[in-house]
């Protein structure tokens, strides 16, 4: 395309002069080249325009980098007084991370978990009050809904308040099943206490499963022993079994077990002619034996802090050889001298060894007061 070399216009091949300018066109075609582009003030305006303009998105930029920075800093130490449990600073902080940068979610979120967190802290209070007054229902339905409160959080200190509302609900239980062991409780009731003082998870549940344990471990062993008197041994042996699945560390209802078993055999074979025997020998020369085998050195009883009737003692053996299954026969006399009832109490560890010390213990469920408890007999096998 040709142009006036002059002014610039646009000229075609043909004509000698420019139509807009009036001067006569170069006739060597080569000069007819385009001119390089004239000067426009008109210019000067946008390109400062959008200079001004870059640098103030650019300030405006950096302002908001400044202001995010500051947010930010404002927020970690939000964080920090919340972990610490200085809940006022730290509601504090996160407003003023929220005052530099309106759009925060973070620390938005960090301030509705604070409103939740003294929501969860008047539930615990109620939680208290309550199970001060033995309403533990209402004290568990106010914990509840503390982890409700919650529920659309997580983090260290959300972790932090599930722990005391934790720690919370096992004091409510361990309370309620404190309340609920009486003198009176039966072995059903007793089994599930223990149960439920097993499931949870502290010292204090763990003090209480163990004084549960300690009554149904007395309860199975009075009722095998009671069996094994009867010779009904199937009994006694499922009797035991099921006391050692709620404490199977429990020495005296292992000691019995293996009595049970002694005793069965010997009553299924020919030993039982061999302890009637050796009853007999006994009962004749009870004074006897008495001084050369075992040595009672105490029997007494007490009423416990259940208001049972419990006969415990001592035995020592002075046999030169090993002896088992030793039982213990005594008298309950009543104030009038009369013989209430005659029992025979097998000693743990089923074998004593010369110079061995074993012991015995029943709980008569049936005698709620003081009675005075003679030994008749205490006999012994060997082999």
């Amino acid at each position: 395309m040709l142009h006036c070399p002059y002014c610039g216009s646009f000229v075609k091949t043909d004509e000698n002069f420019c139509v807009e300018c009036g001067k006569a066109l170069p006739p060597d075609i080569v000069e007819r080249t385009p001119a390089p582009p004239g000067f426009n003030r008109w210019w000067i305006l946008p390109i400062s325009s959008f200079i001004i303009l870059m640098v103030i998105l650019a300030s405006y930029y950096y302002f908001l980098n400044q202001q995010e920075d500051k947010a930010i800093d404002k927020f970690k130490l939000g964080e920090k007084y919340a972990i610490e449990e200085n809940y006022s600073e730290a509601k504090t902080m996160f407003d003023q991370a929220l005052a530099f940068k309106s759009s925060f979610p973070a620390a938005k979120q960090n301030k509705n978990l604070l409103l939740a967190t003294e929501q969860v802290f008047n539930h615990l209070d109620q939680a208290e009050h309550y199970k001060l007054n033995s309403d533990y229902q209402e004290g568990l339905t106010h914990l509840q809904e503390a982890e409700k409160e919650l529920e659309n959080y997580n983090g260290d200190l959300v972790n932090r308040l599930l722990e005391k509302i934790i720690k919370k609900r096992n004091e409510l239980k361990v309370a309620q099943i404190n309340d609920s062991i009486s003198a009176n409780s039966d072995i059903e009731s007793l089994k599930s206490l223990l149960w439920q003082a097993e499931g949870i998870q502290s010292k204090e549940a763990e003090e209480v499963a163990n004084e549960i344990r300690a009554r149904v471990i007395s309860y199975f062993y009075s009722m095998a022993n009671q069996y094994l008197q009867e010779k009904q041994f199937s009994l006694a042996r499922e009797t035991v079994e099921e006391g050692l699945h709620y404490a199977s560390d429990s020495k005296k209802l292992s000691s019995l077990k293996t009595t049970i078993e002694k005793e069965k055999v010997a009553f299924e074979t020919a030993q039982q002619q061999r302890i009637e025997q050796a009853i007999e020998a006994a009962e004749k020369d009870q004074e006897i034996n008495e001084e050369d085998a075992v040595d009672l050195m105490e029997i007494n009883y007490e009423i416990d802090e259940y208001g049972e009737f419990v006969v415990k003692g001592k035995i020592k053996s002075v046999a030169t050889i090993p002896i088992y299954s030793i039982s213990v026969i005594y008298d309950l006399i009543n104030s009038d001298g009369e013989v209430v009832q005659t029992n025979e109490i097998f000693v743990y560890p089923d074998t004593l060894y010369p110079n061995e010390i074993g012991e015995f213990e029943y709980t008569h469920y049936d005698l709620k007061e003081p009675m005075k408890v003679e030994v008749q007999k205490i006999r012994w096998f060997f082999d």
